[in-house]
């Protein structure tokens, strides 16, 4: 799953943060990543699977298991859970 936010878009205010796709690999994943970037990576956080990118983008990737979640995941954690 990848979720993010745009960084300059909520300078005073809180995140809004998206889900932007659920991907069967973390390399489609990475390159939703990449995608949402504008293709030009700021700072690649690779042990953290943060990306951000120079338009503001701001995404992480985080491993989901298909059906239904309980307890619900707290999508705000960035550590890497594969």
């Amino acid at each position: 799953m990848v979720v993010g936010y745009n960084s300059i878009e909520c300078m005073n205010a809180p995140a809004r943060v998206y889900m932007y796709g659920i991907y069967s690999t973390k390399e489609e994943a990475i390159q939703r990543q990449i995608c949402l970037s504008g293709k030009d990576l700021d700072t690649p956080l690779v042990e953290t699977q943060c990306m951000y990118g120079i338009n503001g983008m701001i995404s992480w990737v985080r491993k989901v298991s298909l059906g239904d979640i309980n307890p619900g995941i707290d999508i705000r954690q960035i550590r890497d859970h594969s």
